[in-house]
């Protein structure tokens, strides 16, 4: 037998990830066509390179146990909402539930731009972007 036909045949497979940031850093993935596969990574892409060894080894044991393949038909869209905004800092921290260092954050950042625009001295876009506004 050739080299050619003991090799195995090789398909390119598509399915979508969903990349969700967590609070300690990182992403965790998962894939909504493949039913509890969750993977993650420290950085976006050692989660992307996690995703593709994690999809690959699910798809070869579903091939092993002689198991049908799903094939991928989600549609991955953004939906945009307009939603109705607190008119004050007060209403937002109420619905919000800002604690009081963030809020003491945006009161000192109140204080910079109007001490800026005072002088005349800082830009006020320059200070939000110092600031990570």
């Amino acid at each position: 037998m050739s080299n050619a036909r003991r090799e195995k045949r090789r398909a390119t497979m598509r399915y979508a990830a969903i990349y969700t940031p967590v609070e300690e850093g990182g992403y965790v993935v998962t894939f909504p066509m493949l039913p509890g596969l969750v993977t993650e990574g420290n950085t976006l892409a050692g989660a992307r390179r996690m995703a593709a060894e994690a999809v690959a080894g699910y798809v070869e044991s579903l091939l092993r146990d002689g198991l049908p393949i799903p094939k991928d038909a989600t549609r991955v869209e953004a939906v945009e909402v307009h939603v109705a905004m607190p008119a004050t800092i007060a209403a937002a921290r109420r619905n919000a539930k800002i604690s009081d260092e963030d809020m003491e954050d945006i009161r000192d950042a109140r204080r910079a731009k109007a001490e800026a625009k005072r002088k005349g001295t800082v830009t006020w876009e320059l200070l939000k972007s110092e600031l990570g506004l």
